[in-house]
Parts: structure tokens; C-alpha cells; sequence
């Protein structure tokens, strides 16, 4: 075909990497600069904070959100640095998504992001019912014990979402890797599986913002404690439900778990390039920028 190449994944996804960051470099975005890429790639603060821990059961999953949304930058003891806030963490870890809340769970800074800043409200819809969703997740472990009780934790998501499952599952050793499908089960018709994914959406942004078990639908609230709690051991992670992206990596001061309930538009790009998931700490920057080049190809064909 006269002079075009075929790019490989690998190679589509080192350009979508390599673009968002000169993108962010150009626009000095406090989002992401050179030297907190830097830093977040190949050195760990470690340093001594409190955190909320869980009650052993997870009716304690959302935790008091006074002592922990604090905007306000924090010392680091003896150092003469300062650390950033959880705020500023939040919209570092977001790349081009908003912010929508964020909050400590056990270890880690839970933030939900949202897409409006980077998509127009027509792509911002949710996906419509499927027959079949798929249930994936690239684990940062070699740990199969470890990687099957997340398996289990992502199979009661599905079943909440009125899935049932896993069928056609596939396994990769090395970094553990399963991809999966759940089939929507009998008798549940589209809008009882909407008011499902309502039902769970609902309970992670409460959970986020810090309220109380008591305001949260206890079945929804339990599964997405028990999935979080499953990812505690896990170093990086990057599983999906259905439309819900889940990424867990490390920052320079802990952990960092972004939820996103992805858009129709976004599910067509991860489709077209699975391998996004596989390194989860450029996962939402390099869905970002493959979405907006994608969004691009669409607009311009229309």
C-alpha cells in the first residue's frame, strides 16, 4: 500500500506516551512536569504518615473526609521539603481528567475522575447494556493467590452489575495478566443493569468524598471495599469491569487508585489498544491522549 506502514501496538503507544508528555511539558501544566515525571519514574520518598486505617469490616470502607481533604501542602519532617497536598496529588495523578473527588482509603489516595475536560458532552455518555463485558486485569504480581482473590473481588462487581461470569478467561504468567468476559444474566433487561451501574456509581462517590457506610447501599459499598482491599498488596494494577477502569500505582508518597467510569468512546480505544492497560502508571495520560487522537479520526471521517 504505496509507502504506509502498519504500526505495531507497541509502537502506537510509545507515540501516545512521548506526545502527552512533550504536551504537558509545552503547556507547564502543574499537572505533570519534567521533574515530577522524573521523580515519580525512579525515586520513592518514603516518609512517615497517618493514615485512616479500615475497621475489619468493611462497613467502615468511606472514611472521615475532615482530616483528610485538606488543600494545604504538608512539611516533610527534617527534609526542609514540601510535600504536596492529597488535592495536588489528585490532579497530578488525573493527566487531562477532572478531578471529581478524592479522598484516603486504607493506604492509598482514592480519586474519581471525569472526563469532561477532555471530551465534548456527546462522547461523555454512558455505554450502553452489553450482552457481555469484559472483566480484565494486568496485575503488577507474580503472586497467583494474591492475583485470585482480585479475580474473585472483580467477579462480584460483575455479578452486582448483573453480570455473571468469568467465560473465554485468558491467563498470562510473568506479571499476571487474565482477560475475561461476563455474560449480563437472564432476566435482566437494560434498565435494571443501568439502574445496577447507577447503584454502584453511586456508592464510589460516596465512598470518595468520605460519607459514612450508613449513606451507602451496603452490597455495592462491600464490593468495592473488598476489590480495594484486594489491590493492598498489589504494587501496580491496572483491572476493568464492564465501563469501570480501576489503576492503582505507587507516587512518590504512597499509593494512588483512580476510578473512571469510561465513556463509549473510551471503551473503543482501550478496545483498539488493550495494551494501554498493561502499564498502569501512564494508563489514564495515554488514554487521554489516544482518546483525543481518536475523538480526531472520528470527527474528521464524519
Amino acid at each position: 500500500m504505496g509507502g504506509h506502514r502498519r504500526f505495531r501496538e507497541s509502537e502506537v503507544l510509545a507515540l501516545l506516551r512521548k506526545k502527552s508528555k512533550e504536551e504537558y511539558a509545552l503547556s507547564g501544566s502543574s499537572a505533570v512536569t519534567a521533574d515530577s515525571a522524573q521523580s515519580d519514574s525512579e525515586t520513592h520518598l518514603r516518609y512517615a504518615t497517618e493514615i485512616n486505617s479500615l475497621n475489619e469490616t468493611s462497613s467502615a470502607a468511606a472514611i472521615s473526609a475532615s482530616n483528610i481533604n485538606s488543600g494545604a501542602s504538608r512539611p516533610y519532617e527534617g527534609s526542609g521539603l514540601t510535600l504536596p497536598s492529597d488535592g495536588e496529588r489528585a490532579r497530578t495523578a488525573a493527566s487531562q481528567y477532572e478531578v471529581v473527588n478524592y479522598s484516603r482509603f486504607g493506604d492509598a489516595l482514592l480519586v474519581v475522575l471525569d472526563g469532561s475536560s477532555i471530551m465534548s458532552c456527546e462522547d461523555l455518555g454512558p455505554p450502553p447494556v452489553e450482552a457481555s463485558i469484559e472483566v480484565n486485569a494486568y496485575l503488577g504480581t507474580e503472586d497467583q493467590v494474591l492475583a485470585d482473590s482480585v479475580f474473585n473481588a472483580l467477579d462480584a462487581l460483575a455479578d452486582l452489575l448483573g453480570y455473571e461470569g468469568p467465560y473465554d478467561e485468558f491467563m498470562e504468567s510473568g506479571s499476571i495478566f487474565r482477560s475475561a468476559k461476563a455474560n449480563l444474566r437472564r432476566g435482566i433487561d437494560s434498565e435494571e443493569a443501568l439502574r445496577c451501574r447507577a447503584k454502584l456509581n453511586q456508592a464510589i462517590d460516596l465512598i470518595a468524598i468520605g460519607e459514612r457506610q450508613a449513606k451507602v447501599d451496603a452490597a455495592e459499598a462491600d464490593a468495592f471495599a473488598k476489590a480495594m482491599a484486594s489491590l493492598g498488596d498489589v504494587t501496580s494494577a491496572c483491572v476493568r469491569v464492564g465501563a469501570m477502569l480501576i489503576v492503582k500505582y505507587p507516587d512518590s508518597q504512597g499509593n494512588i487508585v483512580l476510578v473512571r467510569q469510561l465513556s463509549a468512546l473510551e471503551l473503543r480505544t482501550l478496545e483498539r489498544f488493550p495494551g494501554i492497560q498493561r502499564d498502569p502508571r501512564t494508563a489514564i495520560e495515554t488514554l487521554a491522549v489516544a482518546v483525543i487522537d481518536a475523538k480526531t479520526v472520528e470527527d474528521s471521517s464524519a
